[in-house]
């Protein structure tokens, strides 16, 4: 039999069984002293009071008795089934308390072998992209599933492979063609940006402790935010930083400056038909359709590439796996059009 804790340990329920016993008891009270009344009104004399007296004494002893009784078993009782409860509740308890201790001492082990295995898993992904970059074409498409799940690993574990390791597997792909392989291609893509987050530069700043206010044009891809932007330095005009479209006017061509980098995090960026130079984007998701694009000096750490399978889109996956982390390229137009429904973003940003 199960009791209910919440019950017995209940303080409302306590006071309403006081509650009850002392109505009880006023109830019992008052049913003596009519019956005493009606007995002084059929005998008037003094001397036939005191049995009437006497009586109702010995009827009110005989239930003050039990209400006492009552009143102090009540209380043992109530201690009696917390500690029955108690004992219930514990063997209740006793095999799922030993299941989570053999699960605790499970997770341990578990931990402990994959401590073993980890350098081991290291190993065995770069051993193996390493040894995909000397096959075949034939060999590579027999791997591609593989060869897949290996650069998402690689990223996932931060497996640090030889960023010369990966541009010749990424190329090798390319070269194959299928849309499988291409895929594959932009998985290498993503890993090779991801090798690219240790990036430090050097800043400089001609200005001192004045104030530049820039601005620049983001194209997000539909229902997506645009990149956060924030600048580093500040540069004469010639080696300044460049983020805008390459045709229409230079929100920025009156100034004698320019940031020396121009830094985008998050969020996606259209970079069909952009000039980019001194630019780090970093976690943005890129995405490129083989529209004229220019870059000198492009910075990819850890973004995610959605690159159209064409000439251009071809161009831009090679230079990115490139072993050096910064990318230059240019390319001319396809007559292929950006990502409708789009509208550019005007973002200025200033430095003190």
């Amino acid at each position: 039999m199960q009791v209910s804790p919440s019950v017995i340990s209940d303080p409302d329920l306590e006071d309403m069984a006081h509650k009850e016993t002392s109505a009880l008891l006023e109830k019992l009270t008052g049913r003596v002293t009519a019956i005493e009344k009606k007995l002084d009104a059929e005998k008037p004399e003094s001397s036939d009071r005191i049995p009437t007296v006497a009586l109702g004494v010995s009827i009110l002893s005989l239930i003050a008795v039990p209400i006492a009784l009552f009143a102090w078993l009540e209380p043992h009782l109530h201690a009696d089934l917390r500690n029955d409860v108690t004992i219930e509740v514990t063997n209740q308890l006793k095999d799922p308390l030993k299941q989570i201790g053999d699960i605790a001492g499970d997770v341990r082990e578990i931990k402990g072998k994959l401590a073993v295995l980890d350098p081991l898993i290291r190993d065995l992904t770069m051993r193996r992209i390493s040894d995909a970059g000397n096959l075949n074409s034939n060999e590579l498409v027999a791997l591609l599933p593989e060869l897949a799940s290996l650069a998402k690993i690689a990223k996932t574990e931060s497996v640090k492979v030889k960023p010369e390791d990966v541009e010749k597997v990424g190329k090798k792909l390319v070269e194959i063609g299928s849309p499988d392989a291409w895929y594959t291609a932009i998985d290498f893509v993503n890993y090779k940006s991801f090798l690219n987050v240790s990036l430090s530069v050097k800043v400089s700043n001609v200005i001192g402790t004045g104030t530049l206010t820039t601005i620049y044009e983001t194209h997000p891809p539909s229902g997506m935010q645009s990149p956060r932007i924030s600048i580093a330095g500040a540069v004469f005009k010639e080696k300044a930083a460049q983020f805008r479209p390459i045709a229409g006017p230079d929100p920025n061509e009156s100034l004698p400056v320019g940031n020396d980098w121009i830094m985008l995090k998050g969020g996606g960026e259209i970079t069909d038909g952009y000039e980019m130079k001194k630019v780090i984007l970093q976690n943005v998701f890129v995405s490129y359709h083989g529209g004229p694009l220019r870059m000198q000096d492009v910075y990819f750490l850890n973004c995610t590439f959605d690159v159209r399978q064409q000439s251009n889109g071809q161009r831009l996956v090679l230079a990115v796996l490139d072993p050096s982390p910064s990318t230059t390229l240019a390319t001319e137009s396809l007559g292929i059009l950006s990502e409708p429904n789009t509208v550019p973003r005007l973002l200025a940003a200033t430095n003190h």
